[in-house]
């Protein structure tokens, strides 16, 4: 029997559960990487994915929590429903954000997140006209 437990730094595993498993550190994929992958999975703009990836690796590196590929790519899906920086910032809030060191990382690195995010989507949907 093979168990696998994962605690993306959500939440925290006992030392007593520790103690008893192998342990494995999984880093994220390297950003080019990453961003070709979700690039491919939803036919986003290039500009748009580096973002997103980039916005993710702000709450990684400074934030309580690590965004998953799949949650930037849930972000990327939705992102096609918003309509102004303010519908991006709900999306981004709902997608990446957990906590509000994971906010307070994303802001410092993106003071208006929204709006940069809702910038590139716009650049991108102008250069297919």
């Amino acid at each position: 029997m093979l168990v696998i437990l994962t605690s993306n730094r959500v939440r925290e595993l006992s030392e007593a559960l520790q103690r008893r498993c192998t342990r494995i550190r999984i880093d994220f994929l390297p950003e080019g990487v990453e961003c070709d992958l979700l690039r491919k999975q939803t036919g986003m703009a290039p500009g748009v994915v580096r973002l997103a990836v980039r916005m993710a690796n702000a709450i990684r590196a400074a934030g309580a929590t690590a965004p998953s590929v799949q949650e930037i790519r849930n972000l990327l899906h939705d992102i096609r429903c918003a309509e102004s920086a303010a519908d991006v910032d709900i999306l981004l809030a709902s997608a990446l954000i957990k906590s509000a060191e994971d906010e307070a990382a994303l802001r410092e690195a993106f003071p208006r997140p929204g709006a940069a995010l809702w910038g590139e989507l716009r650049r991108a949907a102008e250069g297919r006209r």
